[in-house]
């Protein structure tokens, strides 16, 4: 990995006065110098990919949890599609409901025990309503 320093190039680029100077030096001095360069760049490199590739990184890619994708959260597509029809009960579409009938099979009384307003009982209290 490129964080191990031992192996890392100097990380400085060469001054003009220093390209001059391996100019002076030599053939050799300036392959040298190239090959520290290229060196440098290809450590730079492989930084820039370790970096892209973290910060490509989200909770479905990596073992990191979900609040840590911020804002930067993938849009959902749903399975469901829209039919381009109004939402409600469709057009020519009868319905079914509990009808009223006229003659019960049983009547089940639901009394009230006390007021909903003031919660005083209502034991003995003739109905004013229905």
């Amino acid at each position: 990995m490129p964080g191990n320093m031992e192996s890392m190039p100097e990380t400085h680029l060469p001054m003009p006065d220093e390209v001059r100077a391996a100019y002076r030096e030599g053939e050799e001095a300036v392959v040298r110098l190239f090959h520290g360069l290229v060196e440098l760049y290809q450590v730079q490199e492989a930084r820039i990919q370790e970096l892209e590739a973290r910060q490509n990184k989200d909770s479905h890619n990596s073992s990191k949890p979900p609040t840590s994708d911020g804002l930067k959260k993938p849009h959902k597509h749903g399975l469901r599609h829209k039919s381009g029809k109004k939402s409600g009960g469709q057009m020519g579409h009868e319905g079914h409901r509990l009808e009223a009938v006229a003659d019960p099979k049983h009547i089940v009384v639901h009394a009230v025990t006390r007021c909903h307003g003031c919660q005083a009982l209502l034991e003995g209290v003739e109905a004013k309503e229905v």
